[in-house]
């Protein structure tokens, strides 16, 4: 993929930093299914709905940007909002849940 990249060979920084951004989207996908597998809940499933649209927003925005396509970038803000929108059910889903924890131990 970094091949695609204007002056990829030129700029080493940007190619390491580009590599790392996919491997560190590859353990957030891992580690969120990890996480769904150990605790099979609806906050688990979020959480992997959630990895995966934020990774697919990075994907159709590397392909908006340096492929040149166009159409791409309504996909990345639709995933993208899609992404957010679920982070913040998965935050308030969260809270709920600790709230109900502390009501209950009191």
């Amino acid at each position: 993929m970094a091949t695609y990249i204007p002056g990829y060979r030129e700029d080493i920084i940007f190619t390491i930093l580009f590599y790392t951004m996919g491997l560190a989207s590859l353990a957030l996908v891992a580690t969120c299914i990890s996480y769904l597998n150990r605790y099979a809940d609806a906050k688990g499933f979020l959480l992997v709905v959630i990895s995966i649209c934020l990774v697919l927003s990075d994907l159709t925005f590397y392909n908006a940007y340096y492929l040149d396509f166009e159409v791409f970038y309504y996909a990345d803000r639709i995933v993208n909002i899609i992404g957010i929108a679920l982070l913040v059910v998965f935050a308030k889903k969260w809270l709920q849940d600790k709230e109900e924890e502390s009501l209950t131990e009191i």
